[in-house]
């Protein structure tokens, strides 16, 4: 059993490497994975300043899954008081 295909992303964004990161984030994936892509390069956006993107990205994640993953980036794109609750379900 090998490595989850996005852990290489997240060690990338873990060390700051926000570009390496994101050009592995380019290629879609399936089911699940899609949504925490998503959720993913919607943390790279925030990263860039563009919060707004953040938003979007997470909503369409969480969407169209609702993994632990998804659920946390949503609840840190959006408003301190719907985020507590998206939080909460992770």
């Amino acid at each position: 059993m090998g490595e989850p295909p996005l852990a290489p992303a997240l060690r990338l964004l873990e060390e700051g490497k926000d570009r390496e990161a994101e050009a592995l984030l380019l290629t879609p994936q399936k089911g699940p994975l899609e949504a925490e892509r998503l959720a993913l390069l919607g943390f790279v956006e925030a990263r860039k300043g563009n919060l707004r993107a953040y938003r979007a990205l997470a909503l369409e994640a969480a969407r169209r899954a609702q993994t632990p993953l998804t659920l946390y980036h949503l609840g840190l794109a959006l408003p301190p008081r719907a985020g507590a609750l998206a939080l909460e379900e992770a």
